[in-house]
């Protein structure tokens, strides 16, 4: 075998290596019901510039955590219907925050200054938290923005999904998944619709 083939072998196998992780991160399987909370502690910049972590985001109802994008096309689809569930839901003791997982190495628009817009233009008043290595999106299982995971107050994963049926249009919707999940966790009755699929873009995983 010559110099140049082994580089060449040397090279693919590299290639591979790296296509294998990617596929893996991106195709990971998302928590199961009743899974805790990963990574409760760990601090994580909030685009206001100050630092919290999920547990400081925890209401006396529960937590909604949601993977975003400064980019994709369909979490700006359901931006304001995700900003007027937090006002709703917020006020009756669901924390949210959402999470930008995408690597702005690769991809710039996803940057912190840019998320910083992001808050500032669309009157955000929860956290919008980076998620450095997107050891978040890792733990959680998250693969696409958006993608909800919902838990209760003792840290245990009640609903993960879509937002409802109708991501293109509200005017179309006639399951509200979020909603229903949220309301039925802060009643204490049974989650009827556990699990549901996330639909939108790929995390860019770091």
């Amino acid at each position: 075998m010559t110099f140049q083939q082994t580089l060449r072998r040397v090279a693919i196998f590299a290639f591979a290596i790296v296509l294998g992780q990617t596929v893996a991160a991106q195709t990971a399987q998302p928590l199961d019901v009743g899974a805790a909370l990963p990574l409760a502690d760990r601090s994580m910049q909030n685009a206001n510039g100050s630092a919290t972590t999920f547990g400081q985001v925890m209401g006396d109802q529960g937590l909604a955590v949601i993977f975003w994008s400064n980019t994709c096309p369909w979490v700006a689809k359901y931006d304001e219907r995700v900003r007027d569930l937090a006002e709703e839901y917020e006020a009756a003791g669901i924390g949210f925050v959402i999470v930008n997982a995408n690597d702005p190495g690769a991809y710039p628009e996803e940057n912190f200054a840019t998320m910083q817009q992001r808050v500032s233009s669309n009157g955000y008043d929860f956290p919008y938290v980076v998620d450095e290595g997107s050891e978040a999106a890792k733990a959680f299982g998250a693969s696409r923005t958006p993608q909800i995971f919902l838990f209760d107050t003792s840290n245990a994963l009640v609903y993960e999904g879509t937002v409802d049926d109708s991501p293109s249009d509200p005017s179309g919707v006639e399951e509200e998944f979020f909603r229903d999940a949220m309301n039925q966790l802060i009643a204490g009755t049974e989650i009827t619709v556990q699990k549901t699929n996330a639909f939108g873009c790929t995390i860019k995983f770091y």
